[in-house]
C-alpha cells in the first residue's frame, strides 16, 4: 500500500539520479536502505522465521 507507494517512488527517484550524478551508488544504497528501514525488514525478519521454522518442523 504506502510503503510500497514511497518504495516505488524511491526507486524511480533513484534511477533519476543513477543518469544525472555520479554518486548513483550512493543514493541507490540510501533508497535501499530507506525500504528496509520503512518496513520491508519486518516482512524479511518474517519470512526468515518462517523458512526456519520450516526447517525446525521438517527434522
Amino acid at each position: 500500500g504506502i510503503i510500497f507507494a514511497i518504495v516505488l517512488f524511491l526507486f524511480l527517484l533513484s534511477f533519476g539520479f543513477i543518469f544525472t550524478t555520479i554518486h548513483s551508488e550512493y543514493v541507490l544504497t540510501v533508497a535501499i536502505w530507506g525500504w528496509f528501514l520503512s518496513g520491508g525488514y519486518v516482512q524479511w525478519f518474517f519470512l526468515v522465521g518462517k523458512m526456519i521454522k520450516n526447517e525446525e518442523y521438517h527434522k
